[in-house]
């Protein structure tokens, strides 16, 4: 072995790695997506300069019904059992992000927290227990950071691509046109339509379901009356990109996706099918730890798709933290 050759390698190695290890633009960086049905923890490697994720370290994801609390008071408020649960859940992803040791650790928090009277006293608790003060995004800051974080998963530029983010309490429609980032608020999302469902069409009972076809029909011209203008931008997009869009959040990537047959993207066929499975069906026969939602979603979805000139829909398994891990 030529030892001067090995050691001049080695000394070479060694000072890529050091070279490596002080780019001050490679960080860990850590965010938690405080939603309206789940808390989200995201934990990446990232290159701050060039705003991509090298690789994800951790993720995770629990169900906190914050919007379903909040639907049950009386006066717009969290209940302390739910922020008692909700800071918990907090404290414990906050714990697992803290052992990658994250340079940057941010909270963002969206539909349920935007309606809540008392937010700021649970935010101060979260603060004095995480030392990070959650932030409110507003529904066009929510649509433009599921953009951010959708361009950055598939590594497009945020101008080629559609977003289409149903939560438990929002929904957004968004894209770059221009140098301006647009977003489209719908009127429902998946917990706000199934409320409406129950409440209007079903006399307030504890689930929606079982939905009859007649009832299902109600139920579809209420999203269509809905969409009779839509902005052009997310038409004409449509026009240019063949019908596609990118679905992100719990309904399109768990709720249609399953019952879509878990393949990489859905069409209004697939939906429709899917659609007759589950009509006149009770939640113990529909199954799954979220049958009170899962015909709604479809309807809702199916709507959209239908009015949009959707062909295709496909799913990504994404959050907002995405996004805010390379703001």
């Amino acid at each position: 072995m030529n030892i001067k050759k090995y050691l001049l390698s080695a000394i070479i190695v060694l000072s890529l790695g050091q070279i490596i290890s002080a780019n001050p633009c490679i960080e860990n960086v850590a965010a938690i997506d405080l939603g309206s049905g789940s808390t989200k923890l995201l934990v990446a490697k990232v290159d701050s300069c060039e705003r991509k994720i090298l690789k994800v370290l951790h993720e995770d994801s629990v169900r906190v019904d914050y919007f379903e609390n909040l639907r049950r008071s009386s006066d717009s408020t969290f209940s302390r059992k739910m922020m008692f649960k909700g800071l918990n859940k907090v404290i414990a992803l906050k714990s697992i992000a803290d052992k990658y040791n994250p340079s940057r650790f941010t909270i963002y928090a969206t539909e349920a927290f935007r309606r809540a009277n008392n937010v700021d006293k649970f935010f101060k608790k979260i603060k004095r227990y995480t030392g990070v003060l959650p932030v409110v995004l507003s529904a066009d800051e929510e649509g433009t950071l599921g953009l951010l974080a959708l361009s950055v998963l598939l590594n497009k530029d945020p101008s080629s691509i559609l977003s289409w983010d149903i939560g438990a309490g929002s929904m957004q429609i968004s894209s770059m046109v221009g140098n301006t980032t647009r977003v489209f608020q719908g009127r429902f999302a998946s917990e706000t339509f199934k409320n409406y469902v129950k409440s209007r069409i079903k006399s307030n009972t504890q689930s929606p379901n079982p939905l009859s076809k007649a009832e299902v029909q109600i139920a579809s011209e209420v999203i269509t009356e809905e969409l009779q203008e839509i902005p052009s931008w997310i038409l004409n997009h449509l026009k240019l990109n063949d019908g596609v869009i990118y679905g992100i959040g719990g309904v399109h990537y768990h709720s249609v996706r399953e019952l879509t047959g878990w393949k990489d993207y859905y069409t209004v066929q697939d939906v429709k099918r899917a659609l007759s499975t589950i009509v006149d069906k009770s939640d113990a026969q529909i199954g799954g730890p979220f049958p009170e939602t899962q015909v709604t979603n479809l309807i809702l979805v199916l709507e959209y798709m239908k009015a949009l000139g959707v062909k295709k829909v496909f799913s990504q398994r994404v959050n907002m933290a995405y996004g805010a891990l390379v703001l």
